[in-house]
Order: structure tokens, then sequence, then C-alpha cells
């Protein structure tokens, strides 16, 4: 999601990949969505013996069992070690306090990672008057 002058990040998630699980859902709508395309088909084709209708439900059924369990994996396997911002801002803000302890006030603080995932900055090219 970009804004003008932000972006959120894709490398931010919570551990129990909440923003990422609603996706699941979406398989749901979809499946209804081509069980319900291929049923007006079905019926076009005039096509009513039951065993027949069964067979092309439960092919829609075993792709989406297919495509879920690859999504399943994604998760698991790419997106999740992928995740690397919240690991990066709470080294940061232990790094920032240890030297807090140890430096005087002089010394410019570090610049720390936001906590819930947003990077803010403005383009160069926002600065210019076009």
């Amino acid at each position: 999601m970009c804004t003008k002058f932000g972006i959120f990040t894709i490398w931010y998630a919570d551990e129990a990949l909440s923003k990422w699980n609603e996706v699941d859902d979406l398989f749901e709508e979809e499946k209804q969505q081509q069980k319900t395309l291929i049923a007006a088909g079905l019926d076009e084709w005039r096509i009513t013996e039951l065993y027949q209708r069964d067979i092309a439900m439960k092919k829609v059924d075993e792709a989406h069992e297919h495509v879920k369990t690859n999504w399943q994996l994604e998760k698991a396997q790419r997106i999740k070690p992928s995740l690397w911002w919240q690991r990066v801002a709470q080294a940061q803000a232990q790094a920032q306090t240890t030297s807090t302890e140890q430096s005087n006030a002089n010394t410019p603080k570090l610049s720390n990672l936001s906590t819930d995932g947003k990077a803010w900055f403005i383009p160069p090219v926002a600065m210019m008057d076009l």
C-alpha cells in the first residue's frame, strides 16, 4: 500500500502472520465463484446427471486443495523467513538503549525502524516543483 510519502512494507508481520492469513478466506470465495460458474456451464450444456456434476465439483475441490497447500508452503517457507523488520527494529532499540547508557548527550541517536512496519520517506521528486 503506497501513499505519496510512505509505504507499508511487506517485510513486517506479527508472528501469527495474521495479515497473510487473511488471504486464506479469499481462496474459499474463489472456490465458490468457480463452482457457481461451472454449475452455470453445466446447466447451459444441459448436463443434469448428478454423478457428472459431482465429478466436476470434485475437480474444483481438488484444485482448491492443491492451491491451498501451495499457499501454506509459501507462507511457511518464503514469507515467514523474509519477515526481518521486527527483529531488526528490536535489535536497533536494544543497541540504542545500550549506547545511550554508555555515551553522552552529544552523541547522535541511532535512527530506528518503526515498530509498526511503516517506512516513511519523502521521495526526492516530491521536493521538486515540476
